[in-house]
């Protein structure tokens, strides 16, 4: 009986086998690119009920973000090394940009970024793009910080003004003001990435604004959490672009119930039958 039986892959194929960006046509929702933490880049024109394979033959199987260009769909930008900064993560060697809808890439610089968290397209000029590098999650330098270019990527400048300067710390999010593109909210997340360990958070990281294309930057700081934060995740409102929506790690994380820290979450043993003392960071 046991000869007829034969054993097949069900997954999970490997660690960082996951989808780490994506994104459709607007006008389109069947036309979609999907960019993978180790397996390169994916294109489907039938809503997902196929996929080619469009990335196979450069130089990072391991992808960051992608970005169809809205007014032009034969644009497509891809940001190489994923920005999940764990240790199974692997790296990329820059920024491509592919003209023909897919069919070839070329790369356009940042090189030395290693890791790129997010690419923001202006909304009616082409040539206009933005970049959000998280840099080299194990060790320091290397191109990291928010880029811009002017020309569609023959030439990049780093933003630099009101930006933290720091060797340990990068851009992990970028977004733009639907309403104006000249209004740009950015995270920087300062850490370091061992093989046994994650350190992550430090007085660089924080949440920056621009009213004026990138030239300069405000640190924004009402209504968030003092103290040393790490990474922060960004999402803006289209409907109602004056709502910026932040999720916030911090370095003060209450006990707010289980049997460990950090927000209720287990860890720590202790005896269940004995309630904590009630926390009053934690009351609503």
């Amino acid at each position: 009986m046991l000869q007829s039986l034969r054993w097949r892959n069900i997954g999970n194929a490997n660690l960082i086998g996951r989808i780490s960006s994506g994104g459709a046509l607007e006008s389109d929702w069947t036309h979609v690119v999907v960019g993978s933490a180790s397996g390169g880049v994916w294109k489907s024109v039938n809503g997902g009920t196929s996929w080619t394979t469009i990335f196979d033959n450069y130089g990072s199987a391991s992808i960051g973000d992608v970005r169809i260009n809205q007014q032009n769909p034969q644009i497509i930008w891809v940001g190489t090394g994923e920005d999940c900064g764990r240790n199974s993560a692997a790296w990329g060697d820059g920024i491509y940009k592919s003209t023909n809808g897919g069919a070839t890439f070329t790369n356009v610089g940042l090189k030395d970024s290693y890791n790129i968290a997010k690419i923001v397209l202006h909304p009616k000029n082409q040539d206009l793009v933005y970049v959000a590098a998280i840099g080299n999650i194990y060790t320091g330098g290397g191109s990291r910080g928010v880029f811009k270019t002017i020309d569609g990527g023959k030439s990049w400048t780093k933003l630099t003004e009101g930006l933290p300067n720091d060797p340990q710390t990068g851009a992990i999010d970028l977004v733009m003001d639907p309403s104006n593109p000249e209004i740009l909210y950015t995270a920087f997340w300062q850490r370091i990435r061992y093989p046994w360990a994650l350190k992550s958070g430090g007085p660089h990281s924080g949440i920056f604004k621009s009213v004026n294309g990138g030239k300069t930057w405000t640190k924004l700081t009402k209504g968030l959490p003092t103290g040393d934060m790490g990474r922060s995740g960004l999402a803006i409102a289209r409907s109602n672009p004056r709502v910026l929506m932040a999720h916030i790690e911090h370095g003060f994380q209450p006990n707010c119930g289980g049997r460990g820290g950090g927000g209720g979450g287990g860890g720590r043993g202790g005896a269940p039958d004995q309630p904590a003392a009630p926390n009053p960071d934690c009351t609503d």
